[in-house]
């Protein structure tokens, strides 16, 4: 039987397990990507940090075609030994045809030096809806991360405009600190490919959150 001093210090113990345990949680992450070289090195640094959970992962056209962008995830996560689901989304921006970044980041989007970029399948060909789920099953808890286009986030918004009030945090990739942006002297392709009504309202419900 315990004294009364060893139940006050086991209580004591709980709780500090209890509250150092919520600190430890992981942060649960969705992320966007058209992925080519700078997008699998952010995907390499999500998927090997230990309090962050990335539950699903969608492609979109944007530095490289949708499907090159597809291998280029599956052929980072596969390197990793990471079983994330890959989802594939938009193909083209909404109202304009695709403008990519190939001539940076090279015609298979991962500096044409020869990697195997062929022949993995993803998980589902719904990157919309795989958006959507994420945060409505996950309401006030997904960190939505945007490397790419924002053609995926619009066409969520506007099937489930509801997700604009369960996401937790949204943190986009546009535009650049000091340097020329690779597609005119302002703009990097992320923003080029998602410059129209639609996916400036996206961001504007996003932002008014």
């Amino acid at each position: 039987m315990l004294s009364e001093r060893s139940e006050g210090g086991l209580r004591t113990c709980l709780r500090e397990m209890l509250y150092y345990g919520s600190l430890m949680a992981k942060r649960k992450f969705f992320i966007d990507t058209d992925t080519a070289t700078d997008d699998a090195v952010a995907l390499i640094m999500a998927l090997t940090q230990p309090d962050i959970d990335v539950l699903g992962i969608s492609i979109v056209a944007g530095n490289c075609p949708a499907d090159m962008a597809t291998q280029n995830a599956l052929y980072t996560l596969e390197l990793l030994g990471s079983k994330v689901p890959v989802h594939v989304g938009a193909t083209k921006p909404l109202m304009r045809e695709l403008q990519s970044g190939q001539h940076v980041h090279g015609a298979d989007g991962m500096g044409d030096i020869g990697l195997p970029l062929k022949g993995r399948t993803p998980a589902s060909n719904d990157g919309v809806t795989a958006i959507i789920d994420a945060i409505m099953n996950n309401p006030g808890e997904i960190e939505l991360v945007t490397l790419g286009p924002l053609t995926n986030i619009a066409l969520a918004i506007a099937i489930e405009p509801r997700i604009i009030k369960n996401v937790k945090r949204v943190v986009a990739m546009g535009g650049t600190a000091v340097l020329p942006g690779n597609i005119t002297a302002d703009r990097k392709s992320t923003r080029l490919n998602s410059s129209h009504l639609g996916i400036s309202y996206a961001v504007f419900c996003l932002k008014k959150k």
